[in-house]
């Protein structure tokens, strides 16, 4: 079994063993609904953020934002940036993730998750951050 193989048999077990789902979730590819051990059925994709952080989650400004189309797969990288960075917002210690890259923590302004650009012009799709942190770089002068 080689490493995807292997992560996606294991979410698979944490949606049934874990999460207690037992439904498997359906993947929509060229026309074909096919059933997979990784995905959970979209009824229950609220399940994909963690249960200690689940219910803060979905009532805070924070779960105000548009969800992937796919945020139903438990390997979401939406859902896992959520998972992430929801407790450290929560539990007001973001700064540890500055902490981490050395700078300074004063220097937080923004915290939000799903945050489209605002550099890009024109009519295309604009890039879109699953988290964006806004910095205030203070210069040691």
């Amino acid at each position: 079994m080689n490493f995807k193989e292997n992560v996606l048999n294991s979410l698979g077990v944490y949606r049934s063993e874990k999460l207690k789902v037992k439904e498997l979730g359906v993947f929509k590819y060229r026309e074909q609904e096919l059933l997979k051990e990784h995905i959970l059925p979209t009824k229950f994709r609220t399940y994909n953020i963690l249960e200690n952080y689940r219910e803060s989650f979905f009532s805070s400004p924070s779960s105000k934002i548009d969800f992937h189309k796919y945020f139903h797969h438990l390997n979401s990288s939406q859902a896992l940036c959520i998972n992430l960075f929801f407790p450290l917002i929560l539990e007001e210690k973001s700064h540890l993730i500055l902490d981490l890259l050395g700078i300074p923590r004063q220097s937080i302004t923004e915290v939000v998750f799903e945050k489209e650009s605002e550099l890009e012009n024109g009519a295309g799709r604009k890039t879109n951050f699953d988290f964006y942190i806004l910095l205030i770089y203070n210069s040691p002068l």
